[in-house]
């Protein structure tokens, strides 16, 4: 009796302990991402002669702008359709679908780090009745076939603009990431075996917990199994990957920029950087992150073409600019898509998971 008291005590200590390291590796993550975007936005406001900044502000021209936030607006709903594809279930409509995705870009706007990613899932698991793991492989999937797509424009896009020696450092790394990921989503259920084993010296009921969610997971990683689907998502994808691209090709041209600076080929390594970089933690909106990557892509052109840095001030701009057409359609269609969400379909805040 007393060594079962003793086993029960020590598994409780043991719970503790990891649920105090969990809450302790969350709060460095949330200082950390903040630390990252403090020390990018101070190397920028050390860069900017704020009295230049006015001026280069009220030189945009803001129909191409508009008509960038408008492209954006479209981009939404070719990831609606495409997260759309993975789901056979009457229950999943596009409009849900698509309430979802830009819920999760809200989210992303106004938590740190992707926050919205994990939160998405929780729109759609309220509404359709699938469990919360096996949504979350599917955005997963997308986030792999994304990084794929990025490391593809930056890699096009440096080729073509030159600096193969940047090309080997800033695409190799996360190349061999992203094979892993999608290797390990692909042998998932390979893997249980040996996942089982690794599990044996835990709590039986946080091992059921553990195995049933790998289960879901390794279930939703397998809804585009299929060719078809497979293509249809891919396509998609492209598709949305080219609506970005447009986008910022459109914000270029409404700056007074240097012509080789408002080519498709830097729209390309601008989205191409941007996805490396907002993939590192950080604030709410991505700030300092967002502004240093499109900062360093037009210095690393000007500077590969003229063998100067160019206009600081300018290229400072061109990043406010690109931020804010992500952001102001993030914020008002996520709201009002969050708002028109039924009010008993939402989770609770005690559902949001705590990596969040």
């Amino acid at each position: 009796m007393p060594l079962a008291s003793s086993n029960s005590l020590t598994c409780y200590d043991n719970t503790r302990i990891v649920a105090y390291t969990l809450d302790s590796m969350k709060y460095f993550k949330t200082i950390a991402a903040h630390a990252i975007s403090l020390a990018f936005l101070a190397f920028l406001l050390n860069k900017l002669e704020l009295p230049k900044l006015g001026p280069v502000l009220h030189s945009v021209a803001w129909e191409y702008f508009f008509a960038a936030i408008f492209i954006n607006c479209i981009s939404y709903f070719a990831h609606a359709l495409r997260w759309k594809s993975f789901f056979n279930e009457p229950q999943i409509n596009l409009s849900t679908v698509f309430r979802s995705v830009t819920i999760g870009h809200m989210f992303n706007t106004i938590l740190p780090s992707k926050s919205g990613e994990l939160i998405r899932p929780l729109f759609l698991t309220k509404v359709s009745r699938i469990s919360y793991p096996n949504i979350l492989a599917t955005c997963l999937v997308e986030r792999i076939i994304d990084g794929f797509i990025v490391l593809a424009c930056l890699g096009l896009g440096i080729l073509i603009l030159g600096g193969q020696g940047f090309y080997t450092s800033a695409w190799s790394a996360p190349l061999a990431v992203l094979c892993a990921a999608l290797l390990g989503l692909l042998l998932l259920g390979k893997l249980k075996p040996f996942i089982k084993f690794a599990l044996e010296k835990i709590p039986q009921k946080s091992r059921q917990k553990v195995e049933v969610f790998i289960n879901e997971l390794s279930a939703g990683s397998k809804r585009i199994a299929t060719p078809p689907k497979f293509k249809t998502v891919m396509l998609l994808s492209l598709f949305y990957w080219c609506l970005n691209v447009w986008a910022v090709w459109l914000l270029l041209q409404g700056l007074e920029l240097a012509p080789e600076l408002k080519s498709p080929q830097v729209a390309l390594l601008i989205v191409g950087a941007l996805g490396i970089a907002l993939s590192l933690p950080s604030a709410p909106a991505n700030v300092g992150i967002y502004h240093y990557a499109v900062y360093a892509v037009l210095a690393f052109v000007t500077e590969s073409t003229e063998g100067t840095l160019g206009d600081a001030g300018m290229f400072i701009a061109a990043s406010i600019l690109i931020h804010l057409a992500a952001v102001v359609p993030d914020l008002i269609i996520g709201s009002l898509s969050y708002y028109t969400f039924p009010k008993s379909l939402r989770p609770k805040k005690n559902e949001i998971p705590k990596a969040a």
